[in-house]
Parts: structure tokens; C-alpha cells; sequence
């Protein structure tokens, strides 16, 4: 990881860093100093795209700006008020009853769940 170039967002000089991913995509990151909060990440991927044998790649990019959050402003309580629309109805709150205690849906309770061994999320497509 390096200090960048101070990267302009919006009129301001932010401070940057760089790094690579290991598939060699670049990644700048420009950090507003007063919040120390991101304020823009910049993927440049043509490297990645040019590896994989796309041609002539001019630019391959993906800019996400991160625009600033106020959460110091005044509110109103008017501006979280809620109502049920008239006619509304409250939900029961209580678990539907089981049917009897020798139901499929209750036939594993109690018991360790099965191990997988090959599990979907680690097999290759």
C-alpha cells in the first residue's frame, strides 16, 4: 500500500492510497480527513481484464463515491411518526401450534444436524 496523489472530489484534495489486488487490479482509495471516512474507491481492472485475454482494453474502471452523511441535524418527531392504516389488524405474535410430537417437522428435533462433506460453497463450478 502507498500514499497516492491527492485525489480532487468535489473541490477537495483528498488523501489517497493504492494498493493491488492479487489478480493485479488497482485499487485507490481517497479519504476525507475531517471524518476519516471514505469518500472514494476507484477499481482499475484493465490489468485483470488483459490477463484473462481481453484485447486492446482502454480503460476498465469502477469509480464508488461515497457521499458524506449528516447525522448531527435536527429532527422533528413528526418526521418518524407512524399510524396503522385504518382497518389494520395486529398479527398473532404466538408460534403456530405443532400438529403432534411424532410429525416430520418434528422428527430430527434434539438431534446434531448432518455434516456435509462436500459443501455446495466449496465445490468448484
Amino acid at each position: 500500500m502507498t500514499r497516492g496523489v491527492d485525489t480532487d472530489v468535489d473541490g477537495s484534495a483528498l488523501p489517497t492510497l493504492q494498493f493491488e489486488l492479487p489478480q493485479h487490479d488497482q485499487v485507490t482509495m481517497a479519504i476525507d480527513p475531517t471524518s476519516g471516512l471514505l469518500r472514494r474507491v476507484q477499481f482499475d481492472l484493465r490489468k485483470s481484464l488483459e490477463e484473462r485475454g481481453a484485447a486492446d482494453v482502454k480503460a476498465a474502471q469502477i469509480t464508488i463515491d461515497l457521499h458524506p452523511a449528516k447525522t448531527d441535524i435536527a429532527t422533528d418527531d413528526k418526521t418518524f411518526a407512524w399510524a396503522p392504516p385504518a382497518g389494520a389488524t395486529l398479527a398473532n405474535s404466538a408460534p403456530p401450534a405443532m400438529a403432534d410430537d411424532s410429525s416430520a417437522a418434528t422428527a430430527l428435533a434434539g438431534t446434531a444436524a448432518p455434516i456435509s462433506r462436500s459443501p455446495v460453497w466449496m465445490t468448484s463450478p
